[in-house]
């Protein structure tokens, strides 16, 4: 069955691709995308759907792969749908920047799908660049 199941789920992702070219790869793609809103709520929402379905397809179908930047891909799309309905629902009490949003949904998702709190929070202070200063401590 994986001479058949893999070639077609590749299959499928390659002609997704070319309309949404974040789906290829481990997910960092679009991670970055989501955490800094290039595109719009409904472009979220169907990459969430879709790169659910293509990783869940890759790794069913025997593909060598984790889940860990999948993970955080997933989580900060859910971020940024979440960041981006709170923003249109109710402007007055969303924040004015919504981007950590999208941090802090990747870092839940991570700590859930690794079952480590703490790791998956240290994991993406180092993802995301951000870093701590004595001053936060």
């Amino acid at each position: 069955t994986i001479l058949v199941v893999m070639p077609s789920s590749f299959l499928v992702l390659g002609m997704l691709c070319h309309d949404f070219p974040t789906l290829l790869g481990n997910g960092r793609a679009l991670a970055e995308v989501a955490m800094q809103r290039e595109k719009s709520i409904g472009w979220f929402a169907i990459l969430l759907l879709l790169k659910a379905s293509i990783t869940a397809a890759a790794i069913g179908s025997g593909a060598a792969g984790g889940t860990l930047t999948p993970s955080v891909a997933l989580g900060a799309t859910i971020g940024a749908v979440a960041g981006e309905s709170w923003q249109y629902m109710s402007p007055s009490l969303a924040p004015e920047e919504d981007a950590p949003m999208s941090v802090v949904a990747a870092a839940a998702f991570l700590a859930v799908a690794m079952r480590s709190p703490v790791t998956a929070l240290w994991l993406l202070v180092e993802f995301s660049a951000q870093g701590i200063s004595a001053a936060d401590l």
